[in-house]
């Protein structure tokens, strides 16, 4: 099967109060921060995931919060996610405005 030589754009926010917070990488029920952050556990905030120009948006709760060394952080979903990745990470390309 040839190649298409296609490589998606993707771009991964967390927006958490007023916050909006770079993520690096998305798998499972974690989240690798592509920067510093702090939260309170149990805040609620928006995974936002655009893929090629396509918006996805998923309600989360950060359980335990966010600590400023954190890099990898758990999460639960406020509202089924769909899993339409085919078990695929998704990687924060800083190529797309956001």
């Amino acid at each position: 099967m040839p190649e298409s030589g296609h490589s998606s754009k993707v771009d991964i926010r967390l927006y958490v109060d007023a916050n909006i917070v770079r993520v690096a990488q998305v798998g499972g029920q974690s989240l690798i921060l592509g920067e510093s952050f702090e939260c309170a556990p149990e805040s609620e905030g928006e995974l936002v995931i655009v893929v090629d120009g396509h918006k996805m948006t998923y309600p989360i709760l950060l359980d335990n919060g966010i600590q400023p060394d954190d890099r990898e952080v758990k999460f639960s979903d406020i509202a089924p996610m769909e899993r339409g990745t085919g078990g695929f990470l998704f990687t924060m390309s800083n190529d797309l405005p956001f």
